[in-house]
């Protein structure tokens, strides 16, 4: 038996044809930025980190402690400049109206790694790696030594994570800085704690801590001017250690 295919038929089949032999990718939709829990943003933020070329900042922690004698105020102001893989440099100041200011400087260069800390040079002259560094550096510093580096460069870090979260939630959007922010809550028993989160590159701007102890709270807050995969001049890479300070 013969089947007679006319003009038009044929032409319909093959346009099915040949759109059927077509694949289409369906885009994957774009999550919008309301829709983000503060477990979403947190993972961006780290990502950011982990997989960028180049990293700089400047900012400074204020630690604020309240007492019955009174407020003592405390500023550690730092820096961290980072070219991936192997070149890295952290340095934090604390100034002091009474005593002897410090000053540490962490550094790594390809397997080159030197510490400065005009406090302690003898335990400065036992430290081998740079997550050793950045481990003796993390309480002095008040955190800064810790969080930005540890997002940075998790191979080279002692801590598990560089900020410790129970259970975040994400509040109220805010402006830090002029810069439209993300923000992150998240309150426990003993430390209240929120982030600010750049919406546009995820770098984080600002945290804030608040801890009560037995006679006194605390209260401190980490700016952060960061720049992320520009060009780092290597003047700024090196290690320039003081002979004084």
């Amino acid at each position: 038996m013969t089947y007679k295919i006319t003009y038009p038929k044929f032409i319909f089949l093959l346009l099915a044809s040949a759109l059927m032999s077509t694949i289409i990718p369906i885009p994957t939709p774009i999550a919008k930025e309301t829709d983000l829990t503060a477990d979403d943003i947190i993972r961006r933020m780290a990502q950011v980190y982990a997989e960028s070329k180049s990293y700089t900042d400047q900012g400074v922690v204020i630690s604020v402690f309240i007492s019955a004698d009174g407020t003592r105020t405390i500023e550690k102001p730092f820096k961290t400049f980072f070219v991936r893989p192997d070149r890295f440099r952290f340095e934090y100041r604390e100034k002091k109206t009474i005593g002897q200011s410090f000053h540490y400087i962490a550094y790594k260069n390809g397997e080159d790694v030197k510490v400065y800390w005009n406090i302690d040079p003898e335990m400065v002259g036992k430290i081998k790696t740079l997550s050793e560094a950045l481990s003796a550096a993390a309480g002095i510093s008040s955190g800064s030594a810790r969080t930005v580096p540890t997002m940075l460069i998790p191979g080279d870090s002692e801590f598990r994570n560089a900020i410790t979260y129970y259970e975040p939630l994400r509040i109220e959007d805010a402006v830090f800085d002029g810069v439209n922010c993300f923000r992150i809550s998240d309150p426990t028993d003993y430390r209240r704690l929120t982030l600010w989160i750049g919406k546009e590159d995820f770098l984080l701007r600002k945290m804030y801590r608040e801890q009560d102890f037995n006679d006194f709270k605390l209260q401190e807050t980490s700016t952060y001017d960061p720049t992320i995969n520009g060009v780092v001049p290597n003047r700024m890479l090196e290690f320039d250690s003081p002979n004084k300070d």
